[in-house]
């Protein structure tokens, strides 16, 4: 999947979306990544790895949930929380960075 990629610091969880058109994709990235995130943050990317369902949250009670895991990765809430979910693998931006 191909697009820009955007970062937003937040605790304990970051947030990490790829923006292709009207399209967004969360990112699952692990905490290890985001020490360097000025590096990546606003660049064009093309992200590879394994797709899942976002969960949807229904509020009931007193608990509001602002972050979930998805294996050992943990994503914010608020950007992008319709769409589809990616446990990145790999990452290259246009300029041929690569990570891991």
């Amino acid at each position: 999947m191909e697009g820009e990629l955007q970062l937003h610091a937040g605790e304990p969880a970051w947030v990490a979306v790829l923006q292709s058109g009207n399209k967004c994709a969360k990112l699952a990235l692990p905490d290890s990544f985001y020490s360097d995130a000025e590096q990546w943050r606003g660049k064009k990317v093309s992200v590879s790895g394994r797709a899942f369902q976002q969960p949807s949250f229904e509020q009931s009670g007193d608990a509001v949930p602002f972050w979930y895991t998805e294996k050992d990765r943990k994503l914010a809430l608020g950007v992008c929380d319709d769409g589809i979910g990616l446990y990145v693998e790999s990452m290259r931006s246009q300029a041929g960075k690569a990570w891991p």
